[in-house]
């Protein structure tokens, strides 16, 4: 089971960090219930049948559960990064490192994308997804498409949800 909040749509290719792709897919939670997210279609709510079929598909998390932010890392701090990037961001959050997950993809020498929330929050999407969820997490406002210079903005019926930038968005 995946656990980290950033793949499947960032790994490198040829050395290049990649973006969300054009017309990307997802899951993700409304509430309660679960919707197949599309771009360009209206969400489509997921029963548990039509969920068996969707196993390996990404569950896009909450703008507003998760944090993102890019942090310079240096080379000797690289090789136990698991363990010191909760130490790095310390000064940048307001919960204990503790209590919060922390996963991170690197985007560009030393420069990675991390990604923060709570523990509580990420234990809760991976058992409301099931033990056979084989599925990525990421961020859902990295779905949206974006080009530098321009921001994505997608109106919800309770929120906004907006890209501002290639690894930054926000709820």
């Amino acid at each position: 089971m995946a656990t980290g909040l950033l793949s499947r749509y960032d790994r490198p290719k040829d050395g290049q960090p990649m973006a969300a792709p054009e017309n990307p897919s997802a899951l993700r939670f409304r509430g309660a219930e679960l919707e197949l997210w599309q771009a360009g279609q209206l969400p489509v709510p997921v029963d548990g049948d039509a969920l068996e079929n969707m196993r390996a598909m990404p569950l896009a998390v909450p703008a507003d559960r998760v944090r993102l932010a890019e942090v310079a890392v240096r080379e000797d701090e690289r090789r136990h990064l698991r363990q010191s990037l909760p130490f790095i961001m310390e000064e940048d959050v307001i919960d204990p490192v503790e209590s919060l997950h922390f996963s991170y993809r690197p985007v560009d020498g030393e420069k990675y994308i991390t990604a923060v929330t709570s523990c509580d929050d990420m234990n809760a999407w991976v058992e409301r997804m099931g033990a056979d969820f084989e599925g990525s997490f990421i961020h859902e406002a990295l779905l949206l498409p974006w080009q530098p210079g321009e921001i994505c903005v997608l109106i919800e019926e309770t929120s906004v949800l907006v890209r501002t930038a290639r690894w930054q968005g926000f709820r």
